[in-house]
């Protein structure tokens, strides 16, 4: 029987894991987790991490699925297989859906090896700016992935249900991961008692994202004079038409400078809409708030609602209604701030209880080993 001390594990990752985005910053905080525990190395298009697996002269792929640059594509599936032969993993965890193709194409070499595959998304749900045969080549890895998969470890219990419906797996074979958090980067400080009130959002500007609610909002509330938004992580210049007075845009934030905005806000936001493609994730953004210590405005999608009522650490709003988001934006502020704190208090311990990398350490060490057993 393999014991953790012989454990081998190769992390495919198809893109660059420097980005600051969601997707690769959890990609790094798995490794962070586990590279203490077990023999390891990284097969990634860019230099990166000081691992074995890595050469600065590959063709980095911007979104790690996407296949419309197919030479590139191809560049990375052959080299993850030749480092695949050269370090003999007895576990593969592969991370996204380009990353499932080598590991699949191994493991039909080698039955044997326990092959990880960690689905951020479904493919054919998120790319919509894809052509429709390019969504369902995607689609079509991602089912030959989690068919062949020995564990699928999905974002929520709401991707958890859909995989099973979609590809018909096994129930026990998907286990779910919330995204992990760093507690040391994302601390937290009480906010100033003082007005204005801050309203924060962080993250990118993707259609799920739900921004159009959040300006709405904005207008809604600017009778409100100490009440302001603070939009963060995107170029706030695409949105300057829209006259948001009692918005500031920050732009772009690497993941050191986040945490300060962060602790700037007195409650934050996660807006996400109603889709196919939100069903199949987790905000990572979530976990950072929680982190922070504030209290959550979100939408009634994905695992938001459960998370939110399990930490009892905010409110949850119906997806799409801006007068809703405003209201409750409205009752948060009106609330007395020892009340705040403590909804903020209760964010941070359910993000220490669940969150932190020592569980995630914990977790992803009994997937791998659950495979070896």
């Amino acid at each position: 029987m393999t014991t953790q001390e012989q454990l081998r594990v190769t992390v495919l990752y198809p893109a660059n894991l420097a980005s600051q985005r969601a997707t690769p910053t959890r990609a790094r905080i798995n490794i962070q987790a586990v590279k203490q525990n077990v023999h390891w190395e990284v097969v990634e298009p860019t230099g990166n991490l000081d691992s074995p697996g890595t050469h600065p002269d590959e063709q980095n792929l911007e979104n790690p699925n996407d296949i419309t640059r197919v030479r590139g594509f191809l560049t990375y599936t052959r080299k993850a297989l030749h480092r695949l032969e050269a370090f003999k993993p007895n576990v593969v965890h592969a991370i996204t859906t380009v990353a499932a193709l080598p590991a699949v194409l191994y493991k039909r070499r080698y039955p044997s090896i326990r092959l990880v595959f960690e689905m951020h998304g479904l493919s054919y749900f998120e790319q919509q700016e894809l052509q429709l045969f390019k969504r369902l080549g995607l689609g079509l890895i991602d089912y030959w992935g989690a068919r062949r998969a020995d564990v699928i470890i999905a974002m929520s219990y709401t991707q958890r249900d859909l995989i099973n419906r979609l590809f018909r797996t096994h129930p026990a074979k998907v286990q779910v991961l919330w995204g992990p958090v760093d507690l040391d980067v994302f601390y937290t400080k009480d906010p100033s008692p003082s007005p204005p009130f801050i309203v924060g959002y962080s993250g990118n500007d993707l259609f799920w994202q739900g921004l159009e609610t959040v300006f709405d909002a904005c207008r809604l509330l600017e009778p409100y004079e100490d009440i302001r938004f603070l939009l963060m992580g995107f170029p706030g210049e695409r949105y300057a038409k829209l006259g948001l007075r009692n918005a500031t845009f920050t732009g772009p934030l690497s993941r050191e400078e986040t945490p300060a905005y962060l602790n700037r806000c007195h409650v934050l936001l996660s807006p996400r809409i109603a889709h196919k493609a939100t069903e199949t994730q987790y905000p990572f953004k979530l976990s950072a708030y929680l982190a922070t210590g504030r209290p959550v405005i979100a939408t009634a999608v994905n695992d938001q609602p459960v998370v939110i009522n399990q930490a009892n650490c905010g409110v949850i709003v119906p997806p799409g209604n801006a007068e809703a988001l405003a209201e409750a934006i409205l009752g948060l502020y009106r609330m007395p701030e020892s009340a705040r704190l403590a909804l903020g208090r209760n964010a941070r311990s359910f993000a220490e209880n669940n969150l932190s990398i020592s569980h995630l350490t914990e977790a992803l060490l009994r997937i791998y080993m659950g495979a070896a057993e």
